[in-house]
């Protein structure tokens, strides 16, 4: 029940491990290397980020990351 304590018991290294958290160019670069390793599929979905709301996130999300 403590979401709070959980959450900050999970590691940056763990984190970076299995989600794609940082600037889009790491974030592409990311799912570029998830491709080469045979990824197929990837489910990509906003989270609140500071006062953004979640619609503003999978804006940025779509802009930034979504196949061109």
């Amino acid at each position: 029940g403590d979401r709070a304590g959980a959450m900050a018991a999970l590691s940056d290294r763990l984190l970076d491990a299995v989600l794609l958290v940082g600037p889009p160019a790491r974030c592409r670069e990311r799912l570029a290397a998830l491709r080469e390793a045979g990824i197929t599929w990837v489910v990509l979905g906003p989270q609140r980020v500071g006062g953004q709301s979640l619609a503003e996130q999978g804006e940025i999300l779509v802009r930034h990351l979504a196949p061109r």
